[in-house]
């Protein structure tokens, strides 16, 4: 028995951010599935080469009226436009969705071994980013339907942004590591360590807020769970009640769930407080 009609569990499960590897510790972090299902510009642009064959012969049958009408001309201008059409839009695509997603649009899931090239303190806050979002996905509340499964995305969506920020700095991080054995160079590696300590100022906000929200969900939790005891205890109470005077006991009330929606809007302030950070930061 549960406190919310609502049950989530199956579209929480299709849309899992977070899988556990093989590894010891290892994690691997998907791209949210339902920003990129709904972007049909990036879904063409990475699409397979072999798919623009069938694409193409789509078009041909698009423009076949072309040949119907111009005969031989219509028919030469038939494949030219199913040949070429599909090619130029996935050209377009690809070339839109490194505008709007960075050198890493082709990226559909991360791993804890990418980031282990990256000083210490930074693996330790997106590992901790990855494992606040886990503990989120699986909690109670979110698991009886209380927080928000559209919350919860823009959670997922915060951790896969700061990823992919954090994993744009592994090649300069390697570059200072090198350019540090240079004393020559020492003024430039100041400088570029400067712009570094920038994106990990961010990235240290958004791990904070997510913190935060992991710990408020934690005392949710505890507070549904305690709920859930005493309801099931008292409907089992009344349950055993009429059993034992066959049926002339008192019938389980069934009392309206609190809401705890002060708790709810704390967690979903912490989530919001993640991507307006990461907004800021992209900005700067």
């Amino acid at each position: 028995m549960t406190i919310r009609q609502a049950d989530p569990e199956a579209s929480l499960d299709a849309w899992r951010p977070v899988h556990t590897t093989r590894h010891p510790g290892g994690w691997a972090l998907v791209e949210p599935r339902h920003a990129r299902i709904r972007s049909w510009k990036l879904r063409t642009a990475r699409m397979e080469p072999g798919l623009l064959v069938p694409a193409g012969a789509f078009c041909m049958i698009l423009y076949l009226p072309f040949a119907v009408l111009l005969g031989p001309y219509g028919t030469l201008l038939t494949l030219t436009l199913g040949i070429l059409t599909p090619v130029v839009l996935h050209q377009h695509s690809k070339r839109q969705a490194a505008r709007a997603l960075g050198p890493h649009w082709r990226t559909t899931e991360v791993f804890a071994a990418h980031f282990r090239d990256l000083p210490e303190s930074l693996t330790r806050l997106v590992d901790e980013m990855v494992r606040s979002l886990d503990g989120m996905w699986d909690s109670r509340a979110a698991r009886a339907g209380w927080l928000a499964v559209g919350k919860l995305h823009d959670a997922h969506s915060a951790v896969w942004q700061t990823a992919l920020l954090l994993l744009d700095t592994v090649d300069e991080h390697a570059l200072l590591r090198e350019s540090a054995r240079y004393d020559e160079l020492s003024p430039l590696v100041a400088a570029r360590a400067a712009e570094l300590a920038g994106t990990g100022s961010v990235v240290a906000d958004v791990a904070g807020q997510l913190r935060e929200a992991c710990a408020k969900v934690a005392r949710l939790d505890a507070v549904i769970i305690a709920e859930e005891d005493r309801r099931n205890r008292e409907h089992h109470i009344a349950t055993l009640e009429r059993q034992l005077t066959g049926g002339t006991g008192r019938v389980a009330r069934q009392s309206v769930p609190p809401v705890w929606q002060d708790a709810l809007d704390a967690i979903h302030a912490c989530l919001d407080g993640a991507l307006t950070v990461l907004s800021i930061g992209r900005r700067g």
